[in-house]
């Protein structure tokens, strides 16, 4: 068969959990169905490396539409003309602004549309109606699928869970010590917190009481929080400033390499997940297998990613996260239980698994 995939959030080209996903998914369908041409559509300006690495495979071929009505007018002739059996959108949100001759699957992170206005690109009866008209929709989770039948009132039938894959670190990999991060720290780590949905503020309260409650060792304990700051910089630049001895012990990296994450996740003592809202949660799975112990919020997505192997709050529970990092601490023979389990959960999600589950629901699609 012929899929035609948008996968424009590969131009965007910063590193994100949008784009390593829309990448690692279609690299592994690529590889491991050699038998179906992959169709790469590119909507928007921009190019990424990430784009090179797909264009030398022998099943892809690479279609650049760049730029307003003439990125959506090509699709139906573009369709018809590669004889694609279906057109899947793998921009996030689903949305097809001109009919096409073909059936759609709409790929869908999370309800962020539906559920935080501070995040909303259309109104949500606008992108519930955009879902609707998919033949098909993608997610992630089977909370986001839960919610989406919810919010949308979307038959489960017609919403697919794809899942997401983590790769298991190479015992011989290359890691790199954040400059800015002295050698041999004790630090708790906390990935991407540039959104408010982020919940730092849960993770800045419940340290906190860490330090002062702490022992000796304890108190000399880091936060650092890897991940461009985004919206989020000036209200945690005044978080910290009206918190001496949270900013004493708070360390902001902005944006790291992998390089310098793998050595993030290798020497850290803790992960930090306090989120308010995730499609995943893609830290929690890569803790896991950097056998790094982890605390994350009680919310549905994170309980089922997270599968028994982690600690878990309700949300604006400080005193049960700052428990929770003590315990966590303290404990070494819960460390070793949780990272034992962790490592078994996260050995459930591979890119190949993820990808079957797209193929196999692009497969049934075409042939309709």
């Amino acid at each position: 068969m012929n899929f035609y995939l948008n996968v424009s959030p590969l131009v965007v080209g910063e590193y994100s959990g949008v784009e390593n996903y829309v990448f690692f998914l279609t690299e592994a369908a690529i590889q491991h169905y050699p038998q179906h041409t992959f169709h790469l559509h590119f909507g928007v300006p921009g190019w990424n490396p990430k784009i090179d690495t797909l264009a030398e495979y022998a099943n892809v071929r690479i279609h650049r539409h760049q730029g307003g009505i003439r990125s959506y007018a090509a699709l139906p002739l573009e369709l018809i003309r590669t004889r694609s059996s279906c057109y899947a959108l793998l921009n996030g949100d689903g949305s097809l602004r001109i009919p096409v001759p073909k059936p759609t699957a709409g790929l869908v992170f999370d309800t962020g549309l539906l559920t935080h206005p501070g995040d909303r690109t259309m109104t949500p009866e606008a992108w519930s109606e955009h879902l609707r008209r998919r033949d098909i929709v993608l997610t992630i989770s089977e909370a986001v699928k839960a919610e989406l039948v919810a919010l949308t009132g979307m038959p489960p039938e017609r919403i697919v869970n794809t899942r997401v894959g983590v790769r298991p670190p190479d015992p011989s990999e290359e890691t790199e010590r954040p400059g800015a991060l002295p050698a041999g720290a004790r630090y708790f780590l906390q990935v991407n917190p540039g959104r408010p949905y982020k919940n730092w503020q849960d993770t800045f309260a419940a340290f906190t009481r860490f330090l002062e409650q702490g022992s000796e060792q304890e108190r000399e304990t880091l936060l650092v929080l890897a991940g461009n700051l985004r919206t989020e910089v000036e209200p945690i630049a005044a978080a910290l400033a009206a918190n001496p001895l949270l900013a004493s012990r708070t360390l902001t990296l902005g944006f790291v390499s992998n390089a310098e994450l793998a050595y993030l996740y290798r020497n850290a003592r803790l992960c930090l997940m306090p989120s308010s809202m995730e499609g995943f949660g893609i830290p929690v799975i890569e803790a896991m297998v950097y056998d790094l112990p982890v605390i994350a919020s009680s919310i549905p997505v994170l309980v089922e990613v997270a599968g028994g192997a982690a600690l878990h709050f309700a949300l604006g529970d400080v005193e049960a996260y700052c428990e929770a990092m003590q315990r966590f601490d303290r404990d070494e023979a819960l460390r070793a239980s949780m990272v034992d389990a962790g490592r078994r959960n996260a050995e459930k999600y591979t890119w190949e698994r993820a990808a079957r589950s797209m193929v196999e629901a692009l497969e049934k699609l075409g042939r309709r």
